[in-house]
């Protein structure tokens, strides 16, 4: 598992690091292992990445490395074995890369694959329990830009959630019991 830290709450420019081992199993034939090296305050090239992809037998069928952040390659292979330099690099080939940023962003910087998170596709509000949140009218005017509405519908909903509560304050999905033995 990846650790995930972030740097420079209280002063300085914030940011934040990824480093440990990922283990990712495929369906039982390969599985990967990548490293996300630690960034220092003296590394030049901070946000690598180097892994290998092996088979069942644990003989290594890729080689991958990038940066988490901007990009990721894959060179068919063991390129990081005992004695083998960097000469295959050249042969690497783009597995992904990040997307530049919209030119005019909108709609808090999100990614546009964010965006799509909570869209509402043909079909599937039928397919939806009444408590998703995506049916929300609030979350419905957010989505669509509309913000003062937006707001509205929230203070509405919100006021109407402490009615409720002072009507019937039995009415919780949670009660106190004391139960004094181990169950």
């Amino acid at each position: 598992q990846v650790t995930t830290s972030i740097y420079n709450l209280i002063l300085g420019k914030l940011y934040c690091d990824h480093y440990g081992t990922m283990r990712i199993q495929g369906n039982r034939e390969y599985s990967c292992k990548l490293k996300f090296k630690e960034q220092s305050i003296i590394d030049r090239n901070p946000h690598q990445v180097q892994g290998v992809i092996q088979d069942r037998s644990g003989r290594t069928v890729a080689t991958l490395f990038g940066k988490w952040d901007e990009s990721m390659h894959y060179v068919m292979g063991d390129c990081f074995g005992k004695g083998k330099g960097s000469e295959n690099f050249s042969e690497a080939h783009l597995l992904w890369k990040r997307s530049k940023p919209p030119k005019f962003p909108t709609r808090y910087n999100f990614t546009s694959f964010a965006i799509t998170l909570n869209e509402l596709t043909p079909g599937l509000k039928e397919k939806l329990p009444p408590t998703d949140s995506r049916l929300r009218p609030d979350q419905r005017c957010l989505e669509n830009g509309e913000y003062e509405r937006a707001n509205a519908e929230k203070l509405r909903l919100e006021q109407r959630q402490r009615q409720v509560s002072q009507l019937n304050p039995s009415h919780s999905l949670f009660s106190l019991t004391l139960c004094l033995a181990y169950i």
